[in-house]
């Protein structure tokens, strides 16, 4: 009978992760977003994506030895939505990558159980006052 290989936890959560990011534009490589987006946004903005990952002002998480980034964050024009953005800035102290990622799509009791991810758009002031909540218990109250 053939062995079934265990799946390490980081691989199961990273399959969660795609699922949350599914229905907001998902996940994808940090090499491939690079090479898609040429196109469509300057080229200044593609090169420097790279280095706004490693100053964490653009959210990737590393699997797999490769950088995958929520295409969420991003606008028509490859600039982080501001209200992401806020939320970084909030969290990225005391939250690595992939506990902040897991943050948005993981349904919040500051916001009666919605994902923050689904109030990106619509209420972001409501996104950003429960990461400031989280925040604040992430950091002993």
């Amino acid at each position: 009978m053939p062995q079934i290989a265990a799946v390490a936890p980081q691989d199961r959560h990273f399959i969660a992760l795609l699922n949350g990011f599914r229905s907001s534009g998902g996940l994808q490589r940090l090499s491939t977003l690079q090479a898609t987006r040429r196109d469509a946004w300057r080229t200044v903005v593609v090169e420097a994506l790279p280095a706004r990952v490693a100053d964490r002002s653009v959210l990737a998480i590393t699997w797999n030895h490769e950088a995958w980034v929520p295409n969420f964050q991003f606008d028509g024009h490859g600039a982080i939505k501001q209200p992401a953005a806020a939320v970084f800035l909030e969290l990225t102290p005391s939250y690595d990558p992939w506990e902040l990622a897991t943050w948005f799509v993981t349904p919040s009791t500051w916001l009666q159980r919605v994902r923050p991810i689904d109030l990106l758009e619509m209420a972001p002031p409501r996104m950003l006052e429960a990461a400031r909540a989280d925040r604040y218990v992430a950091n002993g109250g």
